[in-house]
């Protein structure tokens, strides 16, 4: 058996919401919540800060209801009801950070499980939305008196495929942003242009430079013009995601630019009063409403719902977490990793197998393979969605029929399934892997990456303290850290930490970081600083130096030893690529995102983790899994159409029948719910919200006034840690 290459940084990053559970159950502990409940939690000034970031528009619902009680209809005020007491349920059970509903701390493994957390202490990161700064950024570079000024780039999209020049612009349509591929005659005007903007011209510059073609400046400021609204060539304030946050980038370079004394007051006070919100909490809505004002001025819609983003650091008087922990995952792991099985057979898979087809041993530009007419493409098969890499290689496509699927059966589940008909036979509720005869089963650790990370949550079940663990997974362990480095100084030095681990264990290669915007508000998540040495930029621009910039059209593709390799035709490096976000880049991608987003895991599985497979969406009830100290899956109920009736008609008994706790968690698309349902007001939003469903899936919640998060004042919280590995 193959030893675990696997050690586990000293740091974690502890998520928690910034109301407790303690409140929580306190506030449902009645049967019904009455009118004065909820005039409570209306009233409190924190929520309504949170509630307004999320909502201005349900926010001013509810002031209106607070000043005005009988002009709302019975229907009305309980519709507003619903609405708050999911927010409720969100500030104080749901850990995924969200302005000021969920926020993190640092924290690292020590002698004993200890974590008391200061939550009235909160340090918070307010800045524009990037859907907002990219409007703004693109209309001040149409000013007369910014464009003249601001250096233009050629777009990091362009290659040059036989006589014509091809790059992808892009336009948005109903706030969607959409891109096409352009060509355009290659000639010695764009050579000359391309050639001069390289890094980065002025419009007089380049102008200038095409009078050895045309004596007339005219008709060479037009056709510079018609390149630049073409977007052939982009300007110095088009977006990035990489760097300092794009509003501190924005602010430096109008800083530069004369004439403009309005735009840059304007700016600077902006700035200005967003660091005087995160000085103080709470802030009314007033606050937010003054600087929108401002904001308005500078020429640019608002759209208030869409105009501030929050990030929340909770401090922390203690924050640690056990070195049995640390064992107890380690030793899950290892199990997991027996339990799963090999990718199925992927998109770059399928990639390699025709490039070795059309081009067999020859090193091509890959923007010429990507190309969708004369070259390959990429992605276009791809029929296979996020499947969990333990049942990757089970269910395959659907054959075009409702009527039935295809199964690749395994080993794994034969033991699964035995275990789970035991289960039901014995009438349990829990699953033990203590004894599951894993001897039969390798292990595997080659196939994943150099970091890793895994989300779980720490649980105090009837004195003992156990974790919820199901599974690791990444391209790197920086993924889930990268856009809260601006909250705080030790979040940057522990992500650069495992970026400087992974640039040791890849020695000889080049690790380039992708940067690309696909979605302006998407910007939000994507933004992080730039750790790496090097960067791809792709629609979307890179502070780097020129050195440091590897152009998708610098880099060549070839296949060697049955594997894919990229190369810088500019330095012969080989080159890896990272994308240290949590970006789900597969969706709606453009090809060359999508396969230097593939190219990170290579040959690797992204994962492993615990999953029933077949059984998990079947089954009413799959019963919880626990191997030693550790949870690898919560017992779930897969309700359908005639459940949910049945659940209605009598909740009592179909909960005995089904062993349903009183507290259950609810999957609704992306959101998670707490629903009580021994409360009458929690009970029926969770029937208002499965009313024309034809599943739901729930699973229990195991948070109680004895886990392991409190505040100084004692409450207690609920909590997720980010545990990162390395090799």
């Amino acid at each position: 058996m193959k030893k675990c290459p696997y050690k586990i940084f000293d740091k974690t990053i502890l998520r928690t919401p910034t109301f407790s559970i303690s409140d929580y159950f306190l506030t449902l502990s009645k049967i019904e919540l009455s009118e004065e409940t909820f005039k409570e939690l209306m009233q409190d000034p924190f929520f309504k800060e949170a509630i307004f970031l999320a909502s201005p528009s349900f926010l001013r619902e509810i002031e209106k209801l607070l000043k005005s009680p009988c002009s709302f209809s019975d229907k009305k005020k309980e519709q507003i009801q619903y609405s708050l007491l999911k927010y409720f349920s969100r500030i104080s059970s749901r850990c995924t950070p969200f302005g000021l509903f969920a926020g993190i701390s640092i924290g690292r493994f020590g002698k004993e499980t200890k974590i008391v957390t200061r939550q009235k202490d909160i340090k918070r990161r307010t800045r524009l939305d990037m859907d907002y700064l990219d409007a703004l950024s693109k209309d001040l570079a149409k000013k007369s008196t910014i464009k003249n000024q601001i250096l233009f780039y050629p777009n990091s999209s362009i290659y040059k495929l036989g006589k014509e020049v091809r790059f992808v612009e892009y336009y948005y349509n109903n706030g969607k942003r959409n891109h096409d591929i352009v060509s355009v005659e290659f000639s010695d005007y764009i050579n000359k242009v391309l050639t001069v903007s390289k890094n980065g011209a002025t419009i007089s510059t380049i102008s200038n430079s095409l009078l050895e073609f045309d004596d007339d400046i005219k008709n060479c400021i037009e056709f510079v013009d018609n390149l630049i609204e073409a977007q052939l060539l982009v300007s110095e304030l088009e977006p990035s995601v990489s760097g300092l946050e794009f509003e501190e980038q924005l602010q430096k370079k109008l800083e530069k630019i004369h004439n403009i004394e309005f735009i840059q007051k304007k700016f600077n006070e902006i700035i200005k009063d967003l660091r005087l919100l995160d000085s103080k909490m709470p802030n009314t809505p007033d606050s937010y409403t003054k600087i929108s004002k401002k904001v308005e001025q500078l020429g640019v819609p608002i759209d208030l719902k869409h105009l501030f983003q929050v990030d929340s650091y909770i401090e922390t008087e203690s924050n640690t977490l056990s070195q049995k922990i640390k064992s107890d995952i380690l030793d899950s792991l290892i199990l997991l990793n027996k339990l799963a099985l090999p990718n199925p057979k992927s998109v770059l898979d399928t990639f390699k197998d025709e490039f070795i087809k059309k081009y067999e041993e020859k090193e091509v530009p890959l923007l010429q393979v990507l190309d969708i007419d004369t070259g390959i493409g990429y992605g276009k098969s791809n029929n296979h969605g996020d499947i969990n890499p333990l049942v990757d290689d089970l269910v395959t496509n659907n054959i075009n029929n409702k009527n039935y699927i295809e199964i690749k059966w395994s080993h794994v589940n034969s033991k699964l399934r035995d275990l789970l008909i035991e289960c039901y036979i014995n009438n349990d509720y829990c699953i033990s892997l203590d004894n599951f005869d894993v001897s039969d089963l390798e292990s595997e650790w080659d196939d994943l990456p150099n970091t890793i990370s895994a989300i779980v949550e720490v649980i105090n079940i009837d004195g003992k303290e156990m974790v919820k663990f199901g599974g690791v997974g990444g391209s790197s362990a920086a993924n889930l850290l990268g856009r809260f480095c601006y909250l705080h100084n030790d979040v940057l030095e522990f992500t650069k930490e495992i970026v400087e681990k992974e640039k040791e264990l890849n020695k000889n290669e080049i690790i380039a970081e992708i940067v690309h915007l696909p979605e302006a508000r998407a910007g939000n998540v994507l933004m992080r600083p730039d750790f790496r040495e090097y960067e791809i930029p792709y629609l979307s621009s890179s502070g780097k130096s020129a050195s440091n910039k590897i152009t998708p059209e610098d880099i060549m593709i070839s296949v060697e030893k049955n594997e894919l390799k990229l190369k810088s035709k500019k330095s012969g490096n080989q080159i890896k690529t990272r994308l240290s976000n949590a970006h789900n880049f597969p969706n709606s991608s453009l090809p060359v995102y999508h396969f230097l987003g593939d190219f990170q895991t290579q040959g690797m599985r992204n994962g492993i983790g615990f999953n029933f497979g077949p059984f998990s969406d079947d089954y009413i009830f799959i019963p919880r899994v626990t191997y030693k100290s550790t949870i690898l899956h919560y017992a779930t109920w897969n309700l359908t159409f005639r459940h949910l009736n049945e659940l209605k008609k009598d909740t009592s008994s179909f909960r005995r029948k089904y062993k349903i706790p009183e507290h259950v968690v609810l999957s609704d698309g992306d959101n998670k719910i707490l629903i009580c349902f021994n409360n009458g007001k929690s009970r029926q939003m969770f029937f208002r919200i499965t009313k024309n469903k034809s599943k739901v899936k729930i699973s229990e919640f195991l948070f109680n006034e004895r886990t392991m998060v409190h505040s100084n004042a004692n409450k207690k919280y609920t909590n997720e840690f980010i545990i990162s590995f390395y090799k």
